[in-house]
């Protein structure tokens, strides 16, 4: 006990200063308030008397009001002077204060004459981990640390349930113990996420620990004709490195034909195609023609335009809506001059009228005024439109004689009457020679000028000596017969010689001379002699 109380004045100078860091400080010098003591259960219960006395085998649970634990050792400062005899004083049952942050609690004790060490096994459970001997021993002066694949060991514990606070070597054994391990799982899988084409997004993948869920699910990957549809895989209990696929679904595409399009009854027909890939032409509907009209199939854009089909079928990315485009049929009516006059420097353009489909068409309206062809002078004219390679009046019917240049009367005229194209369909009716209805075609409508016919008469005072008829407009008359010569072609001739006329009731060395309407200016006089008349 000599060794105790020269062991115990050094002490006392020593641990002086520890008294403030023993009192209830915490890590950074800050002072907190002690709740608690707790001496624990393997601090020494027996001192031999002869025996050095270490009291920082002595340890004590300190707990702090803010909830903070701490393990201490005993030491001389927090012995009150009165105790310090009983560490060397023989006895059993020997208690004493200890005192610690304001806080006290007893220790009791014994002190024996002579140390007599015992042995005690003490059993290792390593609950999975690596195998660890037991040990026949006093004191358990160090821990064997086993390992276990994928965990964190966190120390031997003297109960099953693991309760407490880990066993500190070194550790006095008083009894056979059976001490057991505690473990962190610090097991950790990869869970990856795949891509439509399998392969790994690598900012996707998650660490986690064995047993624990993935709780947060990313979005699927944009992949350009597809709509991601879900990830198919386990997110919960995550025991193994996992794999999650992402399930996408195709997106389809319609192509819809809108069949009479804004009208009552309108049909659609919608063609699916998968994104990106090709309306085939088989499978496009053939456009609905409309008589009258000519038309084809356009794409309705978003603005509700119309806009002509290219290669939009080539690569279908979007729902396309296509209707149908009518243009009405435009027709002409071509109104022509007489093709008679065509390089005599005097022929006519031509009139064209434009008019739709199906339309009515007047010559007498005011707007067209066409009701007659443009008069020349000594001509009456005619409209006329072809028929079976025939020009025919549209007023009576008349068939146009070409080589005559005059009209064929028909023996009953017509009044209205059906021009027909080379397959037989009726392209217009013409009535009243004024009206074309229901025009279907384009039509060529000429003039036919008929010269106007004059009756020349001779006369001696009130005698009528020749009557000629239907001498045509600008005709070249000569009234004496030819009778001798080569006839003039330009002229017309008249029917008796000039000695018929002359002799006609007159002396023999009398001549004859010829005027127009009673006038005997001798300008106005008609020379059949030396030339000819012109018929106007």
């Amino acid at each position: 006990m000599k060794k105790l109380i020269i062991f115990g004045i050094i002490l006392i100078a020593a641990l002086g200063l520890l008294l403030t860091a023993c009192g209830g400080t915490t890590d950074d010098g800050d002072k907190e308030i002690v709740r608690s003591l707790r001496i624990l259960e393997s601090s020494p219960k027996s001192f031999a008397i002869d025996d050095d006395l270490d009291l920082s085998a002595i340890k004590i649970e300190v707990e702090y009001k803010s909830g903070k634990k701490e393990i201490i050792s005993l030491s001389e400062t927090m012995i009150r002077d009165e105790d310090r005899p009983k560490f060397s004083t023989i006895g059993a049952g020997i208690t004493v204060l200890i005192e610690y942050g304001g806080r006290t609690i007893p220790y009791s004790f014994e002190v024996t004459e002579s140390k007599q060490t015992k042995y005690y096994y003490a059993h290792f459970v390593s609950n999975g981990g690596s195998s660890v001997e037991s040990q026949l021993v006093s004191v358990i002066e160090t821990f064997t640390i086993p390992t276990k694949q994928g965990y964190k060991f966190l120390g031997w514990y003297d109960n099953v349930n693991l309760g407490g606070n880990p066993a500190v070597a070194p550790l006095p054994i008083t009894k056979e113990t059976t001490f057991f391990a505690k473990w962190e799982d610090n097991r950790r899988w990869a869970v990856e996420f795949l891509d439509k084409e399998g392969n790994v997004i690598p900012s996707y993948t998650a660490n986690i620990v064995h047993g624990e869920s993935v709780l947060y699910e990313p979005n699927g990957l944009s992949v350009e004709g597809y709509i991601f549809d879900r990830w198919d895989g386990q997110f919960d209990n995550i025991t193994e490195n996992t794999q999650i696929r992402s399930i996408y679904t195709r997106i389809i595409c319609f192509v819809n034909y809108h069949f009479n399009y804004l009208e009552p009854g309108a049909s659609i027909d919608s063609k699916p195609v998968p994104y990106g890939e090709t309306l085939s032409t088989e499978s496009r509907p053939a456009f609905v023609q409309k008589e009258g009209f000519t038309g084809k199939w356009k794409i309705l854009n978003i603005n509700y335009e119309t806009v002509e089909i290219t290669n939009q079928f080539d690569r279908v990315t979007s729902d396309i809506d296509v209707v149908p485009v009518y243009e009405i049929i435009k027709h002409t009516l071509t109104f022509q001059d007489d093709s008679a006059f065509l390089g005599s420097g005097t022929s006519r353009d031509n009139i064209i009228v434009t008019i739709n489909y199906g339309s009515d068409f007047s010559l007498t309206s005011s707007e067209n005024n066409l009701s007659s062809p443009e008069p020349r002078v000594g001509h009456t004219a005619e409209w006329a439109v072809l028929i079976n390679n025939q020009w025919v009046c549209i007023k009576n019917g008349s068939i146009w004689d070409e080589l005559n240049s005059e009209w064929q009367p028909l023996p009953v005229p017509v009044t209205s009457m059906d021009l027909k194209n080379s397959t037989g369909d009726t392209v217009t009716t013409i009535t009243n020679g004024t009206m074309f209805s229901a025009i279907k075609a384009n039509l060529q409508i000429q003039a036919k000028f008929v010269k106007n016919k004059h009756t020349l008469i001779f006369r001696r005072g009130q005698k009528t000596l020749e009557t000629v008829l239907n001498i045509p407009y600008d005709t070249k008359f000569k009234l004496y017969k030819l009778e001798s010569g080569t006839p003039d072609p330009d002229l017309v001739y008249g029917g008796k010689p000039k000695t018929y006329y002359v002799n006609y009731n007159a002396p023999e060395d009398w001549d004859i001379e010829w005027y127009p309407n009673n006038q005997w200016e001798e300008e106005d006089k008609f020379d059949f002699d030396n030339g000819y008349i012109t018929v106007k």
